[in-house]
């Protein structure tokens, strides 16, 4: 089929290149899927918030591989591929199924090349086959995709999924990710509650892999240092339904008269929760978040949040990236100044039932609505951009490019 490489295509004209090898991208909640077999719309909760992560996240990756095909990098490093151009795929997997969906788009297109390469007399074409998969930036979706890549031992580099199961190579032989795995984020946790000696907590999380397993983890934890859990809940997804259920949780943390609460919580939960948190009227807390929603703009704006109390939490160490701010300064004025033809070269991708389940809007058209970079942006920029030098150094060794021209 078409589908896949298509994309790639329209992705091309926009370079102006032609890769040799290419980073395959799974880009979380950058857009909005329109279209999919048995996969639910991906329109959910603030879409403008959830496209500008994703937005700055595909930027970055997109920074990262002009930066080493130019051999622009840090002044100190040597172009890392001179000679090879790397390319890339963007595919939206804001679902579960999206992103399995993707993977196996990736893994077939990959085999197709090997089918074709493998014929007498073949001679190579401009198309490139996958050779790593960048993301996807949760837990709960990077798991399935994991396990399919896992056993093509295809790399995988995520910049977000920092649930400690995927630690285990035995399941998971071909996972790598450039944030911590969480069995560190719960052992700092630990200690910040014993060096403050609350003691007398409750403990809420999502309801996805990172809320579960990191509940489960500091619950564990929690028994061997003499912290009690007076109460604990899970955070669903706010719906027309369950929107009582979430305030009867708010009600229960005031009535075990607990002045410590830990939220082991992905962002999207708290979006909906801590609204009713400041509607209940709660002072004088003290709120321990996790690496995902404690330096997030988009928390920090909720009205009324400063009133329920201090929020403490982890972060994960970052840098900034040079020359990145600029670079998505340029991408916004060529979206202002209506550069009409780029954006449709980069987001014309023909019809089929593959490509309606992986389309993407045009970066131009969501760079033209000046999507701020928060800390929380940058953090998770910097860990993609790390990702895409992951896979360039890997590819320096693998080609030789350490002894000389890369073969």
């Amino acid at each position: 089929g078409q589908d896949g490489r298509a994309a790639a295509r329209s992705i091309r004209v926009v370079e102006g290149e032609e890769p040799r090898d290419v980073v395959v991208a799974l880009k979380s909640e950058a857009v909005a899927l329109e279209h999919g077999p048995q996969s639910p719309r991906c329109r959910r909760g603030d879409e403008r918030r959830e496209k500008k992560h994703g937005y700055h996240l595909t930027q970055a990756l997109r920074f990262a591989v002009e930066e080493i095909n130019n051999g622009s990098g840090p002044p100190q490093q040597q172009p890392l591929l001179p000679g090879v151009t790397l390319g890339y795929r963007l595919y939206d997997v804001c679902s579960l199924q999206a992103g399995i969906l993707a993977t196996v788009n990736v893994l077939r297109d990959q085999e197709q090349r090997e089918q074709q390469a493998a014929q007498p007399g073949s001679a190579p074409g401009l198309e490139a086959s996958p050779l790593a998969v960048i993301g996807p930036d949760s837990s709960s979706k990077t798991m399935p995709p994991a396990v399919l890549l896992g056993a093509y031992l295809m790399p995988q580099i995520s910049y977000e999924s920092s649930n400690e199961m995927l630690s285990n190579k035995k399941v998971y032989p071909s996972f790598f990710r450039t944030i911590p795995s969480d069995k560190i984020q719960v052992a700092a946790l630990i200690q910040l509650l014993v060096r403050f000696k609350w003691t007398w907590i409750a403990l809420l999380g999502s309801d996805n892999a990172y809320g579960l397993q990191g509940m489960q983890s500091l619950s564990q934890q929690s028994a061997y240092h003499g912290i009690c859990i007076a109460y604990q809940a899970v955070l669903p997804k706010l719906t027309a339904s369950n929107g009582q259920a979430l305030r009867k949780i708010v009600d229960a943390i005031l009535k075990t008269n607990v002045n410590t609460i830990v939220l082991f919580s992905s962002m999207s939960r708290l979006v909906d929760f801590l609204p009713l948190v400041v509607e209940r009227n709660v002072t004088g807390k003290v709120w321990l978040g996790t690496e995902d929603w404690i330096a997030s703009d988009v928390i920090a704006g909720i009205p009324g949040i400063k009133t329920i109390g201090t929020m403490l939490g982890m972060s994960v160490k970052y840098d900034t990236i040079p020359g990145f701010v600029e670079f998505e300064r340029k991408m916004m004025e060529a979206a202002k100044d209506g550069d009409h033809q780029r954006a449709g070269e980069f987001s014309a991708l023909p019809g089929g039932p593959i490509s309606e389940c992986l389309q993407s809007s045009d970066l131009y058209t969501m760079g033209a609505q000046e999507h701020s970079l928060d800390t929380y942006d940058v953090a998770s920029s910097y860990n993609v951009y790390k990702a895409v030098y992951a896979v360039a150094h890997a590819l320096h060794r693998t080609l030789g490019c350490h002894l000389g021209p890369c073969h």
